[in-house]
Parts: C-alpha cells; structure tokens; sequence
C-alpha cells in the first residue's frame, strides 16, 4: 500500500492548481493508507496513475460547497475510487448526471 499520494499523477497537468485545491481539503489520515495500487493511463499525451482505491473520509459538503465546478468535478472523480462501495456510487452518480452545457447526460445501468 502507498503510504503518500501524488494526486497530481491523476490529473491532467493542466488540472493542477484545481487538483491542490481539493487536495487541501482531505483530512490527515496518519499512519494509515490513502490509496491502494494505480491504473497507469494514457490521456492524449500525458500518462496518468488512477488510484485503484482511495481510503479517505469524505469531505463535509459544506467545504465542498467553497469549490469550483471544476474542483467538485476532480473531487467527485476521486471519490468514485473510495474503497467504500456506497461512496463510490454515490459519486459515481454525482459525475454521470452533473449538468455540461445545458445538456444532462444520463447513463443507464442494467444487470
């Protein structure tokens, strides 16, 4: 397990500003975990490592409220790697219904 996390490594380079910010808000977890194994992706030109699992409480909605749409969207993202299956699709939800110009984009799930 990776006891320090890049978050940086997620994201695209140009995302980093956006991605300290929401880093910013996580808690501290001391002697614990924060991620478990990467996914190494290839986006356009930039190779990017997706945690496999994020062990991170959530962060109160209030605080979430103080982000951007941009910052909501990358914490979002995150959260949809939460070891925690609740949380996962809850934010899993959140990135597939949020509002993109104008248009709402739904994905429906069947077994």
């Amino acid at each position: 397990m990776q006891m320090k996390t890049n978050w940086l490594q997620a994201f695209p380079q140009s995302c980093a500003g956006d991605v300290e910010a929401v880093r910013r808000l996580f808690p501290h977890r001391l002697f614990r975990p924060v991620t478990w194994g990467t996914i190494e992706i290839a986006y356009w030109q930039e190779k990017l490592n997706l945690p496999s699992r994020v062990y991170l409480d959530e962060v109160p909605e209030v605080k979430i409220e103080t982000l951007t749409k941009q910052q909501r969207w990358l914490l979002y993202c995150l959260y949809t790697r939460h070891h925690n299956g609740y949380i996962r699709e809850k934010y899993v939800h959140s990135t597939i219904t949020r509002r993109t110009g104008g248009y709402r984009l739904g994905v429906a799930l069947s077994d």
